[in-house]
């Protein structure tokens, strides 16, 4: 969405980035929440009869269960919902009155002989092992994530920013991962992995005070600040709800 080009589109994602820094959590993680509700309202309100937007929903079979369930989030959006899963259950309704017209009980050698060839899949889960990713997640991961990762190593060029980040949670390790990947030779890689470790070790010292007050004896030691370190704890590992996939397929070899 944003890139490095002109001074404009920098200050536009600088300040986006310091805002989200002051939220509680990965920045990059809220930085897409709020961009994935905005690119599912403009859907719902803009694009939803544009022919283009209507053939790629089609050929995702709409959207990940994730972004599926943020449409529910969004005001008024009932009828542009209602619009698209029309097109889509007539979708799933033609390929199921296909699948009438061919499916019956195999016999024993039909079976064995789809155990000993690669039979070609039934038409309706022909469809599903075909289809294409969701949209929202696609322009998320080929554009969005990496332009802020790539403002946030650039943002911590500058002394101002950098004293808004230890106070801040950090990354998520995912986002941790894709900006060793992305930003291998960015100038300010080493300063980030170095402040990241320095959150880490804050919250793995929280924690162990926690656990320790689990103790009768040490009951009454619980810090009067001790925030959810254990919610923390878990964004720290998988990232903020409806960012990343929950790493479950349909499976469709049997």
């Amino acid at each position: 969405m944003f890139s490095r080009k002109t001074p404009a589109q920098k200050s536009v994602l600088y300040f986006a980035l310091c805002d989200a820094l002051r939220e509680d959590g990965c920045p990059i993680c809220s930085l897409l929440v709020k961009y994935s509700m905005a690119a599912l309202d403009s859907l719902l309100y803009e694009q939803v009869t544009d022919p283009a937007a209507r053939a790629r929903l089609q050929a995702s079979h709409g959207f990940c269960n994730w972004h599926a369930w943020m449409l529910l989030r969004i005001p008024s959006g009932r009828s542009g919902v209602a619009i698209i899963y029309a097109t889509l259950l007539r979708q799933q309704l033609d390929a199921l009155h296909t699948l009438q017209q061919v499916l019956a009980p195999r016999s024993f050698w039909q079976r064995v002989r789809g155990w000993l060839s690669a039979a070609a899949p039934l038409p309706f889960l022909k469809q599903w092992m075909s289809k294409s990713p969701c949209p929202v997640c696609v322009h998320q991961q080929r554009s969005d994530e990496r332009a802020y990762l790539r403002a946030l190593l650039d943002a911590l060029a500058e002394p101002a920013f950098v004293e808004q980040f230890p106070p801040a949670f950090g990354l998520c390790l995912p986002h941790v991962a894709l900006a060793l990947t992305s930003e291998r030779d960015h100038p300010t890689l080493p300063l980030f992995v170095r402040l990241q470790t320095q959150k880490m070790e804050t919250l793995q010292a929280r924690l162990r005070d926690i656990i320790r007050t689990f103790d009768y004896r040490f009951a009454t030691e619980l810090p009067a600040d001790a925030g959810p370190e254990w919610q923390r704890a878990i964004e720290l590992f998988v990232g903020k709800p409806a960012v990343f996939g929950n790493e479950r397929f349909p499976d469709t070899t049997v």
